[in-house]
């Protein structure tokens, strides 16, 4: 009579074991044939966007020749940052000293004024600055629209703010003048 086949390690037996294992438990799953999906609706909202980039300038008119006929000019450049197809105003107060909507500098020894203007810039890219005053030129409390800058891509963009003091104004005693005029950028 023969002796049965016994494994020389116990290694194997352990893996002869799994195996059968394996193969029952495999045999016992039912075959995926079939699918189901879902639908993952996905959304966003964007508004209308800016950064005020540049938050303090200086408009400096230099020393002043109040006797004679003629125009001082400044026009720093005020870096707003929107996204594309924002809504964008812009409008500025009428700053510490002002008599009605006249913009004023204020001598810091006395009462006397030097009055200028900030004028609405002109041009594609509000770039350009007028040379006098005309009427409604005046960047004031109504909102000047500079949405235009925007309609393409968003970005980055500068708009000049134009000063501009004309002479002669014979009532200003010598000193420095100053004033402050908050511009805000609405969106």
């Amino acid at each position: 009579m023969k002796s049965p086949v016994i494994p020389k390690s116990r290694a194997t037996a352990a893996a002869v074991a799994l195996a059968a294992i394996a193969a029952t438990s495999l045999s016992s799953l039912p075959a995926r044939a079939a699918s189901s999906t879902a639908t993952v609706n996905v959304s966003a909202s964007v508004n209308s966007q800016c950064n005020v980039v540049t938050s303090s300038l200086t408009m400096g008119f230099g020393t002043v020749d109040v006797l004679a006929t003629g125009s001082a000019a400044s026009n720093p450049t005020l870096r707003v940052q929107c996204n594309k197809g924002a809504t964008v105003g812009l409008t500025a107060n009428n700053g510490l000293n002002a008599s009605g909507t006249q913009k004023r500098m204020k001598n810091a020894s006395n009462t006397d004024v030097l009055a200028y203007s900030i004028l609405q810039a002109t041009g594609a890219g509000f770039s350009t600055c007028p040379a006098t005053i005309a009427a409604g030129a005046e960047l004031a409390a109504t909102s000047m629209d500079v949405s235009s800058l925007w309609s393409a891509t968003g970005g980055p963009r500068d708009i000049t703010l134009c000063g501009l003091l004309e002479t002669p104004q014979a009532d200003a005693s010598p000193g420095s003048y100053g004033d402050t005029v908050v511009v805000t950028v609405t969106y």
